[in-house]
C-alpha cells in the first residue's frame, strides 16, 4: 500500500513537470514572460551641440514677454518653437514668428517681439530646414551674412522684422530654398535694399519670393534676374521703387507663376503683352504704377489664353485683376467678360469712358468684388448700359462705383445682390 502511494506521487510529479515544459514551448506562454530590468530603455533627445547652439542663439536675443522661457531642460525638442526629426532627433525647425501682428493689437505685438542680435551659433544646426523670425523687431540691424551657410534651409522667413541695410547676396548659397520672404516694413525709415539680384540664380527650386518694400532702385534688370526661376509660383515686389517694366521678353521661364504683385512702383509705361502669356496667372496686382494707355490688347490676350485653357479641359485661372490708380484710359473691352474665373476686379482711379454692357459681365459668375472709379470727372463718362430687368450672373459682396452713370432710376439689378457686405455709390446719377 505504501509502495503504490509512492509510485502514484512520483508519476503525478512527472506529469506536472512535462506539462510545464510543454507550456514553455508555446508562443502564448512566452508572451506572459516579461524581462525584468533595473534600468529604463534609451531616451532619445536632441544633441548637446544643438542644444548649446539654441541656448547661444537665445542668449543674444531680447525677449520681453518671455516667449522662450520654456528653453530649459535636457531635451530641446520639447522647447517652444523648436521642431525635431522624429527618428534622428536633429533640430529641423525653428518657428519663432511673433504670434501677434501690429494690425490686431499693437501693444501686445510690441511686447511679444523678439529682438537683439542673431548669434552665429545657429550654424551648428546642420539639419535646419525651416526658419521663421517674422513679425519681430530687430531694430534696423543688418541681416547676417552667415545665414547664407544654413545650406539645408527650404523655408526662410524674415519678413516684417525691422531688418535694414543691404540684403546679403550670400543668401544665394541656400540652393534648397523653396520659400523666401524678405518683405520689409513700409513705415520703417531705413529699408532693406538690394544692389543686384544675380544671386537669385542659386534658387532653382524657389516657389515663393517676397520682397515687398525692399529698395530695388539699383536693379534695372530685375526681370532678367527673376526669369531664371523656373519653379516660381508667387512673386511679390510691391513698392520696391521699380521704374522699368520691359515691353517684351524673349522667352519666359517662370511659366508656373500664379501670383504676381508689382503694385506701388513707378513704371509709367503701357501694360506689356507678355503678361497675358502667363497662362497659370490667377492674381495680378498692378495698382498705383502710373501705367498708361488702353488695356484692350492686354485683355484680349488674357481671354485668348483663357479660351485655349478651356479647350485643354481646364478652367481659366485668372481670379484677381487690380489695375487701380494708374493713368489708363479708353474703353473697357468686352472680352473681360470671358475671364470666367474672376473673383475680384478693381479698375478704380483711371480715366475710363464709353459704355459697359451686359456682355462685359456675361460669364463672371464667380465675381465677388467690383470696383470702378473714374478719376477726375465731375460728369460721368463711363456708363453702365444694361436693361432695366437685367439679372447679373454674379452675387457680389463688395461694390464701389464712383463717377459711373447707372441712373437716373435706382438700378433694379442691385436688388439681386443679396450677399452684399459693402456698397459705395458716388456721383452715379441716381435721382431721388
Amino acid at each position: 500500500m505504501v509502495i503504490s502511494s509512492h509510485i502514484f506521487m512520483s508519476t503525478l510529479h512527472h506529469l506536472i513537470l512535462i506539462f510545464f515544459i510543454s507550456l514553455l514551448g508555446t508562443s502564448s506562454y512566452l508572451q506572459l514572460i516579461k524581462p525584468i530590468s533595473c534600468t529604463k530603455g534609451p531616451i532619445f533627445k536632441c544633441s548637446e551641440v544643438e542644444k548649446a547652439a539654441l541656448l547661444g542663439f537665445k542668449y543674444n536675443l531680447t525677449d520681453p514677454s518671455g516667449r522662450l522661457s520654456s528653453w530649459v531642460g535636457e531635451d530641446c525638442c520639447n522647447w517652444l518653437g523648436v521642431g525635431c526629426d522624429n527618428s534622428t532627433r536633429n533640430v529641423v525647425k525653428l518657428d519663432l514668428r511673433n504670434p501677434f501682428s501690429w494690425f490686431d493689437d499693437f501693444d501686445q505685438y510690441n511686447k511679444s517681439c523678439l529682438g537683439g542680435k542673431i548669434n552665429s551659433s545657429l550654424l551648428d544646426l546642420k539639419h535646419l530646414s525651416y526658419f521663421d523670425l517674422s513679425l519681430n523687431n530687430f531694430n534696423g540691424t543688418n541681416i547676417p551674412k552667415f545665414l547664407g551657410s544654413l545650406e539645408n534651409l527650404r523655408y526662410f522667413n524674415l519678413s516684417f522684422s525691422m531688418f535694414s541695410g543691404v540684403i546679403p547676396p550670400h543668401l544665394g548659397n541656400l540652393s534648397r530654398l523653396q520659400y523666401l520672404d524678405l518683405n520689409s516694413n513700409g513705415f520703417y525709415p531705413t529699408l532693406n535694399q538690394v544692389e543686384s539680384l544675380e544671386w537669385v540664380v542659386g534658387f532653382p527650386s524657389l516657389k515663393y519670393l517676397g520682397m515687398d518694400y525692399v529698395n530695388l532702385e539699383k536693379v534695372p534688370d530685375w526681370l532678367h534676374a527673376i526669369n531664371v526661376l523656373p519653379s516660381l509660383r508667387e512673386l511679390h515686389l510691391a513698392s520696391c521703387g521699380l521704374i522699368s517694366l520691359p515691353s517684351s521678353i524673349s522667352s519666359i521661364n517662370f511659366t508656373l507663376l500664379s501670383v504676381l504683385d508689382l503694385s506701388g512702383n513707378d513704371f509709367s509705361t503701357s501694360i506689356p503683352q507678355w503678361l497675358s502669356h502667363l497662362t497659370n496667372l490667377r492674381s495680378l496686382n498692378l495698382g498705383g504704377n502710373n501705367l498708361i494707355g488702353e488695356i484692350t490688347e492686354f485683355v484680349d490676350g488674357l481671354s485668348q489664353c483663357s479660351n485655349s485653357s478651356s479647350e485643354d479641359g481646364n478652367l481659366p485661372s485668372m481670379q484677381e485683376i487690380d489695375l487701380s490708380f494708374n493713368q489708363l484710359n479708353g474703353t473697357i473691352p468686352k472680352n473681360i467678360g470671358k475671364l470666367s474665373r474672376l473673383v475680384s476686379l478693381d479698375l478704380s482711379g483711371n480715366s475710363w469712358e464709353g459704355n459697359l454692357t451686359e456682355a462685359h459681365f456675361q460669364n463672371l459668375t464667380w465675381l465677388k468684388s467690383l470696383k470702378l472709379y473714374v478719376e477726375g470727372y465731375a460728369k460721368a463718362t463711363l456708363v453702365l448700359d444694361v436693361k432695366h430687368d437685367w439679372v447679373p450672373p454674379f452675387k457680389l459682396t463688395e461694390i464701389e462705383l464712383a463717377n459711373v452713370r447707372i441712373g437716373p432710376n435706382f438700378p433694379a439689378w442691385l436688388k439681386t445682390q443679396i450677399e452684399l457686405n459693402y456698397l459705395a455709390l458716388e456721383n452715379v446719377g441716381i435721382s431721388c
